[in-house]
């Protein structure tokens, strides 16, 4: 006997079962080893046919262990309905899922310091524009500081804003104490001088490296989803006649986080059931 159950908005599902404050979790040992094992499954995706992956990597691994369990509960129905049985993808979940998890934490590790270059080329050239009012001050009387501030006027690139930020770091030292008593820079402002300068002339190889990981997790990301919409596919078939057993399968696809008093599950609609 079909269900005519037309809604579920208050059904608890799998993603009700997992909480949010492991959302922040490193990735374990064995979500690493999991990555290690497709690493040459995911280097075969084409980025072009990538999808980009920013459901947490913890949460979706403890979704996938419960959806495999439900879905291994059914083998024998989806050995017995379809010739070509989904088994395979459902072993896959956890795997992938783990996987996906290790190359979220592994892009998420990345020094956020040194991330950013254009960030840092932009605060550099505040505080540029900050030191050079400052000095102008006494540029009348000094014609060191007016050398300076006519030299370093040009420059544009990263290395020419960090060294312009060392010579006005030189420039205002005879100046310093006079500086800071009429406020015309802080005692921070002075401090970070010479460390944004050499922020800036750092080796910088942290956008290559982000752009690589970020692949590598979209790639992860790209494999669990084709995994976890054939699994969907089969038991949506399956459980046709039993709406709300399958509206508790949940997604893979997890709302923001909000109240658990508040959350509702997200509608699946995987594709129409597979002939055969």
């Amino acid at each position: 006997m079909t269900e005519t159950t037309s809604e579920h908005a208050d059904l608890l599902t799998l993603n009700d079962e997992i909480p949010d404050d492991i959302e922040d979790q490193e990735a374990p040992t064995d979500a690493i080893s999991a990555l290690s094992s497709l690493q040459p499954i995911l280097e075969q995706i084409s980025p072009e046919d990538t999808k980009t992956g920013r459901v947490s990597g913890a949460k979706v691994t403890a979704y996938c262990a419960k959806l495999q369990q439900k879905a291994q509960g059914y083998a024998a129905e989806l050995d017995s309905t379809f010739v070509h049985s989904p088994r395979n993808f459902i072993e896959q979940l956890l795997p992938c899922a783990r996987a996906y998890w290790a190359a979220q934490s592994a892009l998420e590790s990345i020094d956020p310091s040194a991330v950013d270059r254009k960030k840092l080329y932009k605060q550099a050239g505040t505080l540029k524009q900050r030191v050079v009012r400052a000095l102008e001050f006494y540029a009348e009387d000094d014609p060191q500081i007016r050398f300076v501030l006519e030299v370093i006027r040009p420059g544009t690139g990263y290395v020419d804003r960090a060294e312009d930020l060392q010579k006005l770091y030189a420039a205002l030292q005879p100046y310093r104490d006079q500086l800071l008593q009429r406020q015309l820079l802080s005692f921070e402002d002075i401090e970070r001088i010479p460390k944004l300068a050499e922020q800036l002339l750092e080796p910088s190889t942290s956008e290559t490296k982000i752009k690589d990981a970020r692949l590598l997790r979209d790639r992860a990301w790209t494999l669990l989803v084709e995994a976890y919409n054939e699994v969907m596919h089969h038991l949506r078939f399956v459980l046709r006649h039993t709406p709300t057993e399958f509206a508790r399968l949940g997604s893979l696809f997890f709302p923001p986080s909000t109240t658990r008093a508040t959350k509702k599950p997200t509608p699946v609609n995987p594709p129409p059931a597979p002939q055969g």
